[in-house]
């Protein structure tokens, strides 16, 4: 029997074994858990992931600890570094009412560069899990060796979950008073983390913050209803209202990055990302009808999902 093109390539893609490390009690289960809620394999297992259990070999570690860093943080960090293998940070189960992210991801990032920010609440949205299981598919990918091309490929629904997962968030937050800052805090993390998906090299929120006013420029009465709903009161139906185009903008704009990166544009091609931008609002507007006749299914990730999907890769 013939074989297809390339499978024995497939049947000897590696597993990439990641192990999480880190003080009893900081939510390693739980985050290791959310991580596994997407498959960890795609277009037909290029890359694998596989978590182990501690004394097994592996490829990388994700250092989980609670809060802003302590002293044994730093003793952990510093040991985990003279390993030589691929280290992240994954700054876990914080108090969401009361820990500050920029604060947290400030203090973090002075001891280390890769830093996720995540939190797995029962029965609500995980956060900063999309972002970190992305970064492991690119460890993973760059691994096994894999083409450019399908790399990219591959990335395309680890992608989709950024975006939908910010999406998710941003429909929420449109709901809050001063939801821009809120709404663009969220796009600023998700740029930075599907940059290092498609690149491998991280970008800082202020780089990504910096992407932004271009596309408020391009997005015009949106941007400025936000704005304008921002110093308002709750509203009742300007709040629902509010909240569809801040998830509808949020997945234009990084439908926009995602675009770029898919095809190798680099994110200072500002003609590029503006030409990109006009064509994610056309199809983003098209579809808010629907999104507004599905109300109901604004907490799902999977909604959001097939909405971006729509929208970036028709």
């Amino acid at each position: 029997m013939t074989k297809k093109p390339g499978l024995e390539e497939l049947v000897a893609a590696p597993v990439f074994t990641v192990r999480l490390v880190g003080a009893d009690g900081v939510g390693k289960t739980a985050l290791a858990t959310a991580l596994m809620e997407m498959p960890v394999a795609t277009d037909a297992e290029l890359a694998r992931l596989a978590f182990v259990e501690a004394d097994v070999p592996c490829d990388a570690f994700i250092f989980v600890a609670r809060g802003l860093p302590t002293e044994e943080d730093d003793k952990t960090l510093a040991d985990l570094k003279t390993k030589g293998l691929t280290l992240f940070v994954a700054a876990h189960a914080r108090d969401l009412s009361k820990d500050k992210d920029d604060a947290v991801d400030e203090a973090w990032t002075k001891h280390h560069e890769m830093v996720f920010l995540t939190s797995t609440p029962e029965a609500k949205t995980s956060r900063g899990v999309d972002e970190l299981r992305a970064a492991l598919l690119t460890a993973a990918l760059e691994f096994a060796n894999v083409p450019v091309d399908r790399a990219r490929q591959a990335k395309r629904p680890f992608a989709l979950s950024i975006i939908a997962g910010a999406a998710l968030i941003t429909a929420a937050e449109g709901l809050l008073p001063g939801a821009a800052a809120f709404v663009i805090a969220t796009q600023a993390g998700a740029i930075s983390s599907l940059y290092y998906l498609y690149t491998g090299k991280w970008m800082a929120r202020t780089q990504a913050f910096a992407l932004l006013p271009a596309f408020a420029a391009e997005a015009a009465g949106g941007s400025i209803f936000l704005l304008v709903k921002s110093f308002l009161p709750p509203t009742g139906v300007l709040d629902v209202l509010a909240a569809g185009v801040a998830a509808s903008m949020t997945i234009s704009v990084l439908g926009t990055i995602t675009w770029a990166l898919d095809q190798g544009f680099s994110l200072e091609e500002k003609e590029q990302l503006q030409a990109a931008f006009k064509k994610m609002q056309a199809r983003s507007k098209a579809e808010r009808k629907a999104v507004a006749a599905n109300r109901k299914r604004w907490n799902e990730k999977a909604y959001w999902m097939e909405v971006a999907r729509k929208i970036i890769f028709p």
